[in-house]
């Protein structure tokens, strides 16, 4: 995972175009350097070198002297091979045998020049063939390339190392902006990017504050009127509550009815969700035996059908929770549960998974499922999978909201793993300490 966010890093990019930029400008360099040279100072090295020769070979003279030939070798601080049909004489012994193929003719029949870790030459006079090396390895053209473009490896390795730290610091309002979006998709609004930075990047984050401003009054602003909207609601419900207790039995009551048990749960929510984010909503917790809460919730609802199973579910675990909104959290799950199940298929199974650090209890119908794409939005408020907004399919889509933000208020986790046309499974994590 580590390797995958270097490799796709903008860091890591930057420095690869600048270092592929860096190693193209320097092979062109490099190459203009070696044409230049083979063209034009090449010939002027080729004629120096056969005027000396020359000389050489005619004070070595004929016959073969081999005392002339090692006190040239001594004087010119080169090495010479003479081979006669007859023998080889070379100085010193041990002179090293030519690479043919780095010796080129360059005009003249008699000479052959070239490199051969050194400038080297072979001349050919009068039956006798006359082998020098003008350079030792460490004294030649191609020696200094090589030390060259070691020299020009370990540069571009410092200034790409250079560069990224460089980098990293111009861009690191970058760093600091992605924490940010992050942190705003998880639901925190009250986070703010600190930065002194006044170049456009500075800019930017201060953009970035300022939207996160208006998206938090645009929020609460909703909710603010949603709260207000709830409140006035109430008393109208309530009249209409009393008049329908003095309306005569019948099938037109009995849907105002159901449709008044509407509004009031969607009122609830509401305004239970509002209280969870007042400063006057406080938890009320105590500690109790989640497992008691649990079998009040399931006997609620354990004659709706398709029924429910408890897959073995221990007889005591304590938790520190607000036990009325853990109440409305379970009957939210367990009725979606039993909602969105076949009431002729498998019962919803209710597990339990009781560990030293925490308790999470697992929810799981074999239902419609949910979705892939549609699960992110779950926990918005007024989010329906069901775009029609029929009754019959669900509420309002307050309910899973309402779920996450009691959650949230218990330092927990809610969590839903849905299937098209095998199930859904919600998982709610409580953290013992």
């Amino acid at each position: 995972m580590e390797f995958y966010k270097i490799h796709n890093s903008i860091y890591t990019k930057i420095i690869i175009v600048l270092g592929v930029s860096y190693l193209v400008f320097m092979t062109l360099q490099m190459q203009t350097h070696r044409y230049i040279f083979k063209q034009h100072h090449f010939k002027k090295i080729q004629q120096s070198t056969n005027n000396l020769l020359k000389y050489a070979i005619e004070d070595i003279g004929e016959p073969i002297d081999t005392t002339v030939v090692k006190n040239i070798a001594k004087k010119l601080d080169i090495q010479i091979r003479v081979i006669t049909p007859k023998y080889t004489y070379s100085t010193p012994v041990d002179m090293r045998a030519l690479r043919p193929e780095k010796i080129i003719n360059y005009g003249d029949k008699s000479l052959d020049i070239g490199f051969d870790n050194g400038l080297v030459a072979n001349i050919n006079k009068n039956g006798i063939k006359y082998q020098f090396i003008m350079e030792r390895k460490e004294d030649s053209f191609d020696y200094v390339i090589s030390i060259f473009r070691l020299m020009i490896g370990i540069y571009i390795t410092v200034l790409l190392i250079v560069i990224y730290i460089a980098l990293r610091f111009i861009f690191k309002p970058i760093d600091i902006l992605h924490k940010g979006v992050k942190k705003i998709s998880e639901g925190n609004l009250d986070y703010e990017i600190k930065s002194n930075r006044k170049d456009e990047l500075g800019e930017l984050i201060d953009s970035f504050n300022g939207m996160r401003t208006h998206i938090k009054k645009m929020i609460q602003a909703r909710e603010q009127l949603l709260l207000d909207v709830s409140h006035e609601l109430r008393s109208p419900l309530t009249r209409v509550n009393v008049s329908l207790e003095l309306m005569d039995d019948s099938e037109d009551k009995k849907d105002i009815e159901n449709d008044m048990k509407e509004m009031e749960s969607m009122i609830l929510e509401l305004l239970e969700s509002a209280k969870l984010q007042s400063e006057h909503g406080a938890l009320e917790l105590e500690n109790i035996n989640i497992i008691d809460l649990l079998n009040s919730v399931y006997y609620y609802y354990k004659n709706d059908l398709p029924g429910i199973h408890l897959n073995n579910i221990p007889s005591e675990i304590n938790l520190n929770v607000d036990a009325e909104r853990i109440k409305i959290l379970m009957k939210n799950i367990i009725s979606n549960a039993l909602k969105y199940s076949d009431s002729k298929g498998k019962q919803v199974e209710i597990s339990i998974d009781n560990k030293a650090d925490f308790c999470s209890i697992n929810i799981k119908d074999f239902g419609q499922g949910i979705p892939e794409d549609e699960i992110p939005f779950i926990f918005e408020p007024f989010y329906r999978v069901d775009k029609s907004r029929n009754k019959n399919t669900g509420g309002y889509g307050l309910g899973m909201n309402l779920c996450k933000k009691i959650m949230d208020a218990h330092k927990g986790n809610i969590d839903i793993e849905s299937e098209l046309g095998v199930g859904t499974t919600v998982t709610l994590r409580f953290n013992k300490n």
